[in-house]
């Protein structure tokens, strides 16, 4: 990098690494949200917006490493903005009622969310 002008550390540091990993768990939901939707499944998919990234790794001086909460949304969020006059509610479990008494009828969705918690809406930039 040297011999095209560049500064390796300047490289490296210009812009911060959020540390959100390499998206295996979001390409999994991805990949189940999607097959729902091809079998036709009625269901909803949440995202959940954490406000760190895995973690910042750092070493002390004998080189042990240790690990630091990363707040990579200094600036609120990237994508959207937080919604502050509608409440959400993200409903978990619950039971799921069949179309049909056979049990072979595709599932009208869930009826009864068995707990929840409250979330917060974010709107898309834009």
């Amino acid at each position: 990098m040297a011999e095209l002008g560049f500064d390796a550390n300047e490289v490296v540091f210009s812009e911060p690494e959020p540390g959100l990993g390499d998206g295996g768990l979001g390409r999994l939901a991805a990949c189940f949200v999607d097959s729902l939707a091809s079998l036709g499944v009625p269901a909803f998919g949440y995202g959940i917006q954490y406000q760190y990234g895995i973690f910042r790794q750092e070493f002390d001086d004998q080189g042990r490493q240790y690990e630091r909460a990363d707040y990579w949304l200094t600036n609120e969020n990237p994508w959207g903005h937080t919604d502050y006059n509608r409440d959400v509610r993200v409903n978990f479990g619950g039971s799921v009622q069949e179309k049909d008494s056979s049990g072979y009828g595709s599932p009208t969705g869930p009826s009864a969310p068995s707990r929840g918690l409250p979330g917060s809406a974010m709107n898309p930039a834009g």
